[in-house]
């Protein structure tokens, strides 16, 4: 298995977090953003549907309106996961939502891509920024 590494990208997005979390934490807020349908068992286990392909995260750690975390069942037992978590600005009355995940080094550049694509999906959806 090759060796992954953290990144962490921030994006401001004009919502509240009650909404933002919606579109993070249940199997009909991912679905149109993260992928093309998602369904959720009772063992808090996410199942990601892609054209012809499929993928099942387990949820492992949340917090209302502020974190939630999966972790790939491919990935249990490892250090690895993909987090979102929502930070509320006071000063500024603004949201930013903070991606994390653990990619392949030679892949960082499409990961990042990525993820930027499906957050401006995702934001679309939502009819902000």
């Amino acid at each position: 298995m090759k060796d992954r590494i953290k990144i962490q990208i921030e994006f401001p997005i004009n919502s509240s977090t009650g909404i933002l979390y919606k579109c993070l934490s249940t199997p009909n807020g991912l679905k149109g953003w993260f992928a093309d349908k998602v369904l959720c068992d009772e063992e808090s286990v996410f199942t990601f549907f892609w054209k012809d392909e499929h993928e099942s995260a387990r949820l492992i750690s949340q917090k209302q309106n502020e974190q939630i975390r999966f972790q790939w069942l491919v990935d249990e037992g490892e250090e690895y996961y993909f987090e979102f978590q929502l930070e509320f600005q006071e000063l500024s009355r603004s949201v930013s939502l903070i991606v994390t995940d653990y990619v392949d080094l030679d892949d960082q550049e499409g990961a990042m891509s990525l993820w930027n694509e499906q957050v401006n999906v995702m934001m679309r959806k939502l009819g902000v920024n």
